[in-house]
């Protein structure tokens, strides 16, 4: 096998951190902050103890190591640490997967107090090193582990050089002028690339500062923008259309999103990746004095292009990127963030080149399906079914059926309230024939993973999860399994478990350590007050397990035993009948709260009705 050539000069190195001083700030939290200089002896303290647990173990202590730290500034510094020692850190795919059970068997995990599985290291009880600067990387060192987001298949590894991560890190702090006195807020992860490049490389490239919390929920991601005055929101587009929706004063004020908390952003610029941007949301936010940036990317290339959503169509490259189409219009890539930047790389996408080197963007590449000889695109029937009143969001899925007809659509709709058959009416007089989809699902918003994509075995897990009742070849009925569901509903509540058998169901969840909710209520004894009970854990999972539950018309026989405090696991009982869910919440010592909750209220029966007391 042919030596592979280096595509940087040797001597080329990369700084991970930015050369500010000690005593800058460089993360922000609730109650605390840290400096650079904190930052960085903290790093040497971790290398320290690798360097440390190599000598020990031999060959086995000096391999890859496993990050598995839920609190951004200990990820931060697990992650310098690993470069420092010379490691090369793993980022994991979602926590249920297989692979992650056999990295953790194979790979030292680093943690921060959230894991006692296998050989580990607890990076907050490290003592901190020196304060000196970290050692410049050289450019083609690996450095990291990625994997892609599983959202058309299983997650797939991807090695990373120290150029192509921190060197896009440099390019992005640039072009996106990110200044040293600015702060990132970011609502996505860092442990995938997304969120790592834009929630921590950046800020650390540019000399700036980070929030080191992941909030979730509309109101709390304001109340961290406004206390922590964040410059630089990076999201994606499901939570920007909440936070626009409820800045312009679309909802009600309710106990999820308070009067105060609605009209003004204190961020001046927003940074959306994972999925497109719907226009009306970008020009929503511009319209509230915001900066909107759109990023097009991927695990496998790096970042590709930015836009200024909703005032530009076209997509401008990133410096060090160029972009051509082959004869299918499929986008081909070569960027200095390519493992081989001189070999073009085919993207899942397609587009159009201009003839100033921007590009527009038409969709995905395999959105392309056969039927009954005729070649279609998803993407036209998820284009007309958005035009649908009460449609948020579409997405088309192909099904392989064999025989002449080959493959059929499928279709799953964000459109509280719409019925599966009206829609796929309306679609009939809007499409071809051979595109109107055979099957439609209309859930309250689409199931996405922690990263914001839709992944199509979540999507399809709608569908195959029972045989529903149908009409025509509608189904309308849900299912009994809904964990690809019901994980995002819950926000920073972790889902440890579901059960569904017939018209019942429970739920095991652990209630955060740090949560807002938990905000001025006893603070010296903090307790989940009740409305947060109910909005939080009990609703989501009841519209996780019963999309078809819109909207909730009345409660009763409402009880509230015991307190809810911060760390705590529980169990969500819930029972079904027709529209009427029983649920109870179970602690380690028992009920914790119990309660009546009554759905669509004009669907009712008699004997529903009659049952309130």
């Amino acid at each position: 096998m042919a030596e592979r050539r280096p595509h940087s000069e040797p001597s080329q190195l990369f700084s991970p951190v930015s050369g500010r001083d000690d005593d800058v700030v460089a993360w922000s939290g609730a109650s605390a902050s840290a400096t650079y200089g904190a930052l960085r002896a903290a790093a040497h303290g971790v290398a320290d103890a690798l360097r440390a647990a190599a000598l020990e173990e031999g060959e086995e202590g000096a391999g890859d190591v496993l990050l598995l730290c839920e609190d951004r500034y200990w990820f931060t510094v697990a992650l310098l640490g690993a470069w420092q020692a010379g490691r090369r850190a793993t980022l994991p795919p979602h926590r249920g997967s297989a692979a992650l059970t056999e990295l953790r068997r194979g790979q030292l995990v680093l943690h921060d107090g959230g894991t006692r599985e296998g050989r580990a290291l607890d990076v907050t009880r490290v003592a901190a090193g020196a304060t000196r600067p970290l050692d410049a990387i050289a450019a083609e060192r690996e450095i990291l582990v990625l994997y892609t987001s599983g959202s058309t298949g299983e997650p797939r590894p991807w090695v990373k050089r120290a150029r192509q991560m921190l060197g896009e890190a440099q390019v992005l702090a640039a072009q996106l002028g990110v200044r040293s006195d600015e702060r990132v807020l970011a609502t996505v992860a860092p442990q995938h690339i997304y969120g790592l490049l834009f929630g921590v490389l950046l800020p650390l490239a540019a000399g700036a500062s980070f929030e080191r919390s992941t909030p979730l929920h509309a109101e709390t991601i304001h109340a961290y923008a406004e206390r922590g005055r964040a410059s630089w929101l990076v999201s994606v587009p499901a939570h920007l259309e909440v936070l626009e929706r409820l800045a312009r004063g679309a909802q009600e004020p309710t106990a999820a999103a308070p009067e105060t908390s609605r009209g003004t952003w204190p961020t001046r610029s927003v940074i959306s990746s994972g999925a497109p941007l719907r226009d009306e949301i970008a020009r929503g936010l511009r319209a509230l004095g915001l900066g909107v940036i759109d990023v097009l990317g991927s695990t496998e290339t790096g970042g590709v292009a930015l836009r200024r959503a909703g005032v530009e169509e076209t997509w401008t490259p990133l410096r060090g990127v160029r972009v051509r189409t082959d004869a299918d219009g499929r986008l081909l890539v070569r960027s200095s963030f390519l493992d081989e930047p001189d070999v073009e790389h085919v993207a899942g996408d397609r587009g159009r080149v201009e003839e100033d080197g921007r590009f527009r963007h038409l969709g995905r590449a395999d959105d392309v399906v056969k039927i009954g000889g005729k070649r279609v695109s998803l993407g036209e029937v998820e284009a007309e079914a958005l035009g649908l009143p009460g449609v948020r969001e579409a997405r088309a899925l192909r099904h392989e059926v064999g025989g002449l007809r080959g493959e059929e659509i499928w279709l799953v709709v964000a459109a509280p309230g719409r019925d599966p058959g009206a829609l796929r009416r309306a679609l009939r007089e809007r499409l071809d024939p051979v595109l109107v989809p055979r099957r439609i699902r209309a859930v309250p918003a689409l199931p996405r993973d922690e990263r914001g994509k839709v992944r199509s075995e979540a999507l399809r897990a709608l569908f195959a999860i029972e045989e529903p009742s149908r009409e025509g070849d509608v189904a309308v009925a849900p299912g009994a399994e809904r964990e690809p569901f019901l994980g995002p509903l819950l926000g920073e509540v972790e889902l440890l478990g579901l059960a569904t058998a017939g018209e019942r169901a429970t739920a095991e969840l652990r209630i955060p350590e740090v949560w807002s909710r938990f905000e001025g209520h006893f603070p010296a004894e903090p307790v989940l007050p009740a409305i947060a009970q109910l909005s939080d854990l009990v609703l989501p999972c009841v519209r996780g397990v019963w999309p078809d539950l819109e909207r909730l018309t009345r409660v009763g026989r409402l009880k509230f035993l015991v307190p809810l405090r911060p760390g705590a696991r529980l169990t969500v009982a819930l029972e079904r009948s027709l529209t009427r869910v029983r649920f109870e919440l179970r602690g380690t010592a028992g009920s914790v709260a119990r309660g009546t909750l009554w759905f669509d209220e004009g669907s009712r029966s008699p004997e529903e009705s009659a049952d309130v007391r």
